[in-house]
């Protein structure tokens, strides 16, 4: 068997991946289009948030909508009530939902299996509400205006040099995710997630590990958020309602959650499909709804597992 032959193309593909993400958005003219790539950029940093509760830790939850939402209104409350600057704000986002995720981790973390999923949609229900209702402090429903970080002129010139600033965020957050995957706390994370009990009985301080993901989830989703903050220059609470945790669960699963390489592919997937879908207008829910639901059922492992069973079938 040609083994250097079959190594060859995998060794190829992040080399061409990495040469398609740069040139991409100079290709692109559409101001909405290059919105699109940035969007697609932030989604893959939160679905990679998901892959540590869902993926290594084998939790499920559906609060990484109600994280990210934290890291938008966070970002822009230090923004306007302390003036803070740009990256500091960003920052202080993703670390409001990080310390979020560490308040509800440590009680709810102690739940499993539906009990855990009906926890965490209760916290993104609350957080969804509270935004919602507290007019003095976030506006309500009116939502708020976000200072852009840079203005180097178009909304196009700010949206591609943005594009690179996400890209670099959700490179460095994959890389976290591979070398967590390899460490001690990602041996745990894969021990807790295949058998709980006995990874208890070996000294592994279940709890703690569950909490550090949830910890590190929340994170990551945060910190999308504060950067769809900043890329959109305005939020509301509709946007962070249920249906974008459950979006973001989907696109772990379809592209594969025991895979970093698979919520990227996701992500970036269902990130775009609603928009190839938007001609079929009324019906377009309809059949995102029914093509999703169908690559769960062609691909169980998502498309991460069929990725790895096209590269064995030729070995």
């Amino acid at each position: 068997m040609n083994h250097q032959g079959t190594k060859t193309p995998r060794l190829l593909l992040p080399w061409c991946l990495g040469v398609l993400v740069v040139i991409l958005p100079f290709l692109v003219k559409s101001p909405y289009s290059m919105h699109l790539l940035v969007m697609a950029g932030i989604y893959v940093i939160a679905t990679l948030g998901l892959y540590f509760v869902v993926g290594l830790c084998g939790q499920f939850s559906l609060a990484q909508g109600a994280f990210f939402a934290l890291g938008a209104y966070g970002l822009a409350l230090l923004q306007q009530k302390l003036h803070f600057p740009s990256v500091f704000a960003l920052l202080g986002g993703a670390l409001l939902a990080a310390l979020f995720g560490l308040v509800v981790g440590l009680p709810t973390l102690r739940l499993r299996g539906h009990y855990l999923a009906m926890a965490t949609i209760g916290f993104g229900e609350i957080v969804y509400l509270t935004l919602k209702n507290w007019i003095w402090l976030t506006n309500g429903p009116d939502g708020l205006n976000i200072r852009r970080p840079f203005w180097p002129g178009s909304v196009m010139a700010y949206d591609r040099i943005y594009y690179f600033v996400v890209v670099a965020v959700a490179v460095a957050a994959a890389f976290a995710a591979i070398r967590v995957r390899r460490s001690w706390w990602g041996r745990a994370l894969l021990a807790v997630r295949d058998n709980e009990l006995a990874a208890s009985s070996l000294g592994v301080a279940t709890t703690r590990v569950k909490v550090y993901a949830f910890m590190a989830s929340a994170f990551l989703g945060g910190l999308a958020g504060a950067m769809y903050a900043q890329a959109e220059t305005y939020i509301s609470p509709d946007f962070f309602n249920f249906d974008l945790s459950i979006m973001l669960v989907v696109m772990l699963l379809v592209g594969g959650r025991n895979s970093v390489g698979g919520a990227v592919a996701g992500a970036i997937l269902l990130g775009f499909l609603p928009e190839w879908l938007r001609f079929l207008k009324d019906y377009y829910m309809l059949i995102f709804g029914a093509l999703v639901t169908m690559l769960m059922i062609v691909m169980p492992n998502g498309l991460a597992g069929l990725w790895r069973k096209a590269v064995s079938s030729k070995q």
